[in-house]
């Protein structure tokens, strides 16, 4: 079974099981927040000529302020390692940044459930000879996601995003599954 596969399995699980077993009615949603999350994404880039999906790390940081228990406005910076640079091999290196503003919408006050969407820059760089370096374009994320209370101002939060975007000629369409350490 592929890596992507079991994240999923383990995800949904979480979404189902946590819930029932940490109630989210004592995490503080009020003031400034933050989170620091990694997970893996399958990256899927569509050039006119090529195209190619795979599966890769995902790192990001958010934070932001909370208008009150159901919005929570901020700005992401976050990306995916496509290939590792190489101090000894300048050619190598790509990946793919987003800066985005984002809105978690929480239907309930006491519920852990967001919803989260956001949109703004994308920059897919690489190091490749006698390629363009950086092409910039624009980004919109769709996701969800639950904030399992450890502490009253910290959680755990499994997430699950669908990105879609054009930089330069090139359309990304990349879904992440990752796990965020959220202080509010």
């Amino acid at each position: 079974m592929r890596l992507r596969s079991w994240l999923s399995l383990l995800l949904i699980g979480l979404f189902i099981v946590c819930p029932v077993a940490v109630p989210a009615t004592e995490l503080q949603r009020s003031g400034f927040w933050g989170s620091l999350e990694a997970g893996i994404g399958s990256v899927r880039s569509q050039l006119p000529q090529s195209d190619g999906e795979h599966e890769r790390l995902y790192l990001g940081f958010t934070g932001g302020y909370s208008l009150n228990p159901h919005l929570l406005l901020g700005v992401e910076l976050s990306g995916w390692n496509i290939q590792s640079g190489n101090l000894h091999d300048p050619s190598q290196g790509e990946g793919i940044m987003q800066l985005l503003g984002i809105a978690r919408l929480y239907p309930s006050e006491q519920g852990g459930y967001f919803l989260k969407i956001g949109g703004g820059y994308l920059d897919h760089w690489n190091n490749r000879p006698n390629e363009t370096r950086r092409q910039e374009g624009w980004e919109l994320c769709l996701g969800g996601g639950y904030d399992i209370a450890l502490t009253t101002r910290f959680a755990m939060t499994p997430f699950i995003n669908f990105s879609f975007g054009k930089a330069g000629n090139e359309d990304n369409r990349i879904i992440t599954f990752g796990v965020g350490m959220t202080i509010q």
